[in-house]
C-alpha cells in the first residue's frame, strides 16, 4: 500500500510542476502580448483606435490574481 501511495504522490507532484510551468509560460505570454498591444496602440492612428473595443487590463490582471491558488 505504501508503494501505491508513494507512486501517486510522485505522479501528482510531477503533474503539479508541469502545470506550474505551463501557468508561468502562459503568464509570460500574456505580459508580452499586453506590452506589445500597448506599444501598438501608442503608434496607431487615433481614428483606428477609436474603432477598437476597449479592454480593461486592470480588471483582467485582478481576475488572474484572484483565481491563482495560494499554494502557487
Amino acid at each position: 500500500m505504501d508503494l501505491v501511495k508513494t507512486h501517486l504522490t510522485f505522479a501528482v507532484r510531477e503533474e503539479v510542476e508541469i502545470l506550474r510551468s505551463t501557468i508561468m509560460d502562459l503568464e509570460n505570454k500574456v505580459n508580452f502580448l499586453e506590452n506589445e498591444n500597448q506599444i501598438l496602440r501608442q503608434f496607431a492612428p487615433i481614428d483606428f483606435i477609436s474603432t477598437l473595443p476597449s479592454f480593461q487590463t486592470s480588471s483582467a490582471s485582478s481576475r488572474r490574481e484572484s483565481t491563482t491558488p495560494s499554494f502557487l
